[in-house]
């Protein structure tokens, strides 16, 4: 989970600086939510994520993936 929670910070820093930059963390950190066993964090960050990019595919991926597992 630490890992998950720093790129999550990570992006929320970058989000109006360098957008591309952080939807890749929002993607690693729905990712090491999921290796976490935390599908429901996932999802909500991949949501988060999406606000910003409603139509990358990673992010899309990420949350079906983690709707999947909940």
């Amino acid at each position: 989970g630490a890992a998950a929670r720093d790129y999550e910070d990570l992006a929320r820093e970058l989000v109006i600086l360098d957008p591309d930059t952080a939807i890749t963390l929002y993607r690693k950190a729905g990712e090491a939510w999921l290796v976490a066993g935390e599908p429901m964090r996932a999802q909500g960050i991949a949501t988060e994520g999406m606000k910003t990019a409603p139509d990358d595919p990673g992010l899309l991926l990420l949350r079906a993936t983690a709707a999947m597992s909940l």
